[in-house]
């Protein structure tokens, strides 16, 4: 199986591991608890480094710093220089999410202008309103010959089993959850 992981991933497996958990996942996601979460996410990472492919975006690790910079961005609200401090401590989790990657033995798909122009040129992710980002992840999966698309997000969800895979096969769009009842 070749499986696309997205952002929302790496965050879920970075809870509970270094300073940033608490900040990047501290609510429960469809009747799972962050610790939960976490848990899913290791799983689907362990089966997945053993037999499969496993692609990510450098968009995965923009998205990570930056859902750490907007939380701790709200803690610090009237701090003066700020930004000078959020932004090192931010910064740090893309080093976490590049040692994941390590670790597991995902392959980073480069964002090339290929990618952007096919982007931009899938009429059924602009009828759907699917954003910039969520589309690139789509469009990097698709291009990547992903089967499956691990994903958090609501709005790469509701895209299950629209586009085709690398196989041939409706592309599934799944959470941590279903991913793993579907990878062996």
């Amino acid at each position: 199986m070749n499986a696309y992981i997205d952002s929302g991933v790496f965050i879920d497996y970075l809870v509970g591991r270094g300073h940033a958990g608490p900040y990047l996942r501290s609510a429960d996601r469809r009747g799972r608890t962050p610790a939960q979460l976490g848990q899913d996410a290791e799983a689907c990472l362990t089966r997945l480094a053993t037999g499969h492919v496993t692609l990510t975006s450098p968009l995965s690790c923009y998205e990570v710093e930056e859902a750490l910079y907007r939380e701790l961005k709200r803690s610090a609200t009237g701090v003066a220089h700020g930004d000078r401090f959020i932004i090192p401590a931010a910064r740090a989790v893309i080093t976490q999410t590049l040692v994941t990657i390590n670790l597991f033995g995902i392959r980073m798909v480069d964002l090339t202008s290929a990618i952007i122009a096919a982007q931009c040129q899938n009429i059924e992710l602009q009828m759907r309103g699917v954003r910039a980002a969520d589309a690139l992840h789509v469009t990097t999966a698709v291009l990547a010959g992903a089967e499956m698309i691990i994903s958090t997000d609501d709005d790469i969800l509701k895209l299950d089993g629209v586009f085709t895979a690398g196989n041939g096969t409706p592309l599934r769009c799944v959470d941590t959850d279903i991913a793993l009842t579907l990878i062996s």
